[in-house]
């Protein structure tokens, strides 16, 4: 259920989130656009699908040369207690972005994500499952 919203690009939006498996002091979630390049990865910490080019981009998406950004949908983001950002679900769709921009930096493109705050109480682990159900729910895998 919604608590507030804006169409303003880059306007943070609030969400509540009633799926329990993101039991936490506050349920709220923050919808937020980031540049490609300033989400950190984390592959130990948020597992994600080996292989693909030097940007960890898959054979589907090699041909990809033009951004689309009703197709690549919500990335998730886990932000930690220091405030780093890190990507926990959307790894093949940021690794397309970097390699876009990188390619034609005419194309610039901001990733819209669910943003997970640690100070909110989420946790990585809550944050990590959550986006691995999403996942499965989605036929990802």
């Amino acid at each position: 259920m919604a608590t507030g919203f804006s169409d303003k690009l880059g306007q943070h939006i609030l969400f509540k989130l009633s799926d329990n498996i993101l039991d936490a002091d506050s349920n709220d979630i923050l919808l937020k656009r980031f540049d490609p390049f300033k989400l950190e990865v984390d592959a130990q910490r948020f597992q994600f699908k080996g292989g693909g080019d030097k940007f960890g981009v898959s054979k589907k998406l090699q041909g990809v040369t033009e951004w689309d950004d009703v197709s690549s949908g919500i990335i998730v983001v886990f932000r930690d207690i220091n405030g780093k950002e890190f990507i926990v679900d959307g790894h093949q769709r940021l690794g397309l972005a970097k390699r876009i921009m990188t390619n034609n930096p005419k194309q610039k493109i901001l990733l819209p994500a669910y943003v997970f705050d640690e100070a909110a109480g989420f946790t990585a682990s809550q944050v990590r499952v959550a986006a691995a159900m999403k996942n499965i729910r989605e036929g990802s895998t």
